[in-house]
């Protein structure tokens, strides 16, 4: 990944003039927080080893040769105990949100722990992108996803990061896109027939969030995997 195709908020920011905004304080044109509140995991779902944990937030556009256009990643916390986390990103970028296990103090990609989904139109379909704004629209609000959980579904089958997720809208946590409105019209992403008001309804739409990339190359599942664990080989 070359340094040009990563910049970091909540630690630091290259290009967008946030440099040290971490959620609080002044904070920078075009920039909203994502917050919220963990359970503390079910020691089988995560490793005893975990000892440290980080919200983090990737930008994907897989048409690139880098296919990672930004990463950002929020202060590391010790999930054993809970606790708070936040992030903050540019309106501007549509980003996939996950836990991760950080491999260095520096801000960077670490290893996938658990994706964040949740369900993206009236039927219940999952998705995991988090859209930009739409042209013209205004800063995006900041986003409260209330309390999380990590867990593994019984029918996966599965034993590794892969089958983790962070499922969003259920018990105690919110579906970001039942706040999230992306053209600003007063009408939530989720109950939105057209979230980015090109005219073009959502169900017809590659572009559904009208950043300019196709929304199926914008999903983690977008990246290269090439032992087939489901892990995207950047995030291991």
């Amino acid at each position: 990944m070359s340094a040009r195709a990563v910049f970091v908020l909540g630690l630091a920011c290259l290009g967008l003039g946030c440099s040290g905004f971490d959620g609080e304080g002044m904070r920078p044109d075009g920039i909203r927080v994502v917050s919220g509140r963990i359970i503390a995991p079910d020691p089988r779902v995560l490793s005893r080893g975990q000892v440290a944990l980080q919200l983090a937030a990737v930008s994907i556009d897989a048409r690139e040769d880098a296919p990672v256009r930004a990463f950002a990643a929020g202060t590391a916390f010790n999930p054993a105990e809970g606790g708070s986390f936040r992030i903050a990103l540019p309106s501007d970028h549509a980003f996939v949100l996950f836990f991760q296990v950080p491999k260095t103090s520096a801000p960077e990609p670490g290893t996938l722990v658990a994706r964040f989904r949740f369900p993206k139109n009236a039927g219940g379909d999952l998705g995991d992108v988090l859209g930009a704004k739409a042209q013209n629209a205004p800063d995006l609000a900041d986003l409260d996803l209330g309390t999380v959980e990590i867990s593994r579904p019984q029918l996966s089958g599965g034993n590794g990061p892969a089958d983790n997720i962070v499922l969003l809208g259920e018990k105690q946590s919110k579906n970001p896109l039942s706040v999230q409105d992306s053209d600003g019209d007063g009408v939530p992403d989720k109950d939105d027939p057209d979230d980015d008001d090109d005219l073009i309804p959502d169900d017809g739409d590659d572009d559904a969030n009208g950043d300019g990339v196709p929304d199926r190359l914008q999903s983690l599942d977008s990246l290269a995997d090439e032992d087939g664990d489901r892990v995207p080989d950047a995030l291991e």
